[in-house]
């Protein structure tokens, strides 16, 4: 992103692309008036000789970039013809139906296998840019084998698409026939509905609709839905919980928790690998993934086949409830190779401290990290982006009434994650024993046992 050279450079527009698709719609954002300020704000304290920059600023400037575009990316944001854009949300659901109906009427494999991009493209009269876009909305773009370009869908993110599209259907016809009329759908009904418009061979269960819409049971009465989606609640806590009781006046533990944001959410994306070890001796290639691991969470990602530089940039959410683990228990990245008749092999592994994050006004994490192996050393590096989100914007251990105390290297700079030299290694680890503390142990064995 370029630097702002002037008062009008430093305006930033949203451009967003419409069902006409000629016609731009230019927003201006509220974050306006903070670059204003900033730009300013630079000139007033600057302090260091013309053509130098201090490296809080080098850091600052690089931080700035890196969570705008992660807030991009979040907003499904893209770049095109040096401008971001956002695809009209009525023309991205259009779009995404037509291709939902090629892979139908094709009978393509959206998931393991991929669909061809030229295929896609053809299949859908409308400007590419916006075809990739849906495809990345809903799904990745990976590079085969043979180096073309192949879409891989979500299952999940297809099921919900279809169910939102359900649920604003039947609200469109019940508000037409009954105006003012709560817009409801029982369970059973809309389970038998959904299940039809999913493409195989994704199977639907009601546990998918949580955030999305709010189960109602009565006593001898069938079980209904109400269209009630998390995404369109206000982020501020007060008044998400002042929508959370206008729609009903009470709740269970179990339908307001995918409404209630955790104290923290981990948000991780894996970018890529590069410099793999061969772990296949007949290709000589790596089919690898990424297994990670967090407290009680447990995700993987897609398996790159055939390749020593993979590439997944795939997301990651964990919502975590106690924040105290934040501190207690780093995240662990296993860079695997799968192996379809044995187990999978370890190839290495890489650790990140969230400490360092805490303490900080920014709450990203990104760089090449090594994958290290306790025999074999570094065998190759991962690319990651680890982002803290925390409910309200407000960080709790930085509240001076969060009683948390910080021990280790809290307070170390993520930007110090870059080595620039190795000096050696532990050769020899002496161990003392503690002369305050002693350790025995009796073993009985059936020799001084009595019979």
């Amino acid at each position: 992103m370029s630097q702002p050279t002037g008062r009008k450079d430093a305006l930033v527009t949203a451009l967003t692309y419409s069902s006409d698709r000629f016609r731009l719609l230019e927003l201006t954002p509220d974050v306006e008036k903070a670059i204003m300020e900033g730009e300013s704000g630079a000139r007033q304290v600057r302090t260091n000789p013309p053509g130098t920059s201090s490296l809080t600023e080098q850091r600052l400037s690089i931080t700035c970039e890196n969570e705008v575009r992660e807030m991009l990316a979040e907003l499904n944001a893209f770049e095109d013809g040096g401008s971001w854009h956002v695809l009209d949300p009525d023309y991205q659901a259009s779009v995404f139906a037509d291709i939902l109906d090629a892979v139908v009427q094709n009978d393509w494999d959206f998931e393991m296998k991929g669909i061809a991009m030229p295929e896609i493209l053809r299949a859908c009269a409308e400007p590419e840019v916006v075809v990739r876009q849906c495809c990345r909305a809903y799904g990745r773009i990976d590079t085969s084998a043979d180096g073309q370009e192949v879409c891989r869908l979500d299952k999940d993110k297809i099921a919900l698409f279809c169910a939102r599209q359900l649920f604003r259907e039947h609200s469109e016809t019940k508000q037409a026939a009954q105006p003012g009329a709560t817009p409801g759908w029982p369970l059973d009904q809309f389970m038998e509905k959904w299940q039809l418009r999913v493409p195989e061979p994704i199977k639907v269960t009601p546990e998918m609709l949580r955030g999305v819409a709010l189960t109602k049971t009565q006593r001898g009465k069938p079980t209904w839905l109400h269209y009630f989606p998390e995404d369109q609640l206000p982020m501020d806590p007060k008044l998400r919980f002042e929508k959370l009781f206008q729609q009903q006046e009470k709740w269970t533990v179990e339908q307001l928790e995918p409404y209630i944001r955790m104290p923290c959410t981990i948000k991780i994306r894996v970018v890529e690998a590069r410099d793999l070890p061969v772990m296949d001796r007949a290709s000589k290639l790596t089919d690898a993934f990424v297994s990670i691991t967090f407290a009680s969470f447990e995700a993987k990602s897609s398996v790159s086949r055939k390749t020593l530089n993979p590439k997944w940039d795939e997301e990651f959410r964990f919502d975590v409830a106690d924040d105290s683990v934040l501190q207690s228990q780093p995240i662990e990245f296993r860079v695997m190779d799968h192996d379809v008749y044995t187990s999978d092999a370890t190839i290495g592994i890489v650790y990140v401290d969230l400490n360092c994050l805490l303490m900080r006004d920014g709450h990203v994490i990104q760089g090449w990290f090594p994958v290290y192996d306790t025999l074999l050393g570094v065998r190759c590096e991962l690319s990651l982006v680890v982002r803290l989100l925390y409910f309200g914007d407000v960080n709790p251990f930085r509240e001076s009434s969060a009683g948390v105390q910080f021990f280790g290297l809290s307070t170390l700079d993520p930007s110090l994650y870059t080595v620039e030299k190795m000096l050696g290694f532990v050769e020899e680890l002496v161990v003392h024993a503690d002369p305050e503390y002693s350790w025995s142990d009796n073993f009985r064995t059936r020799f001084n046992s009595s019979p």
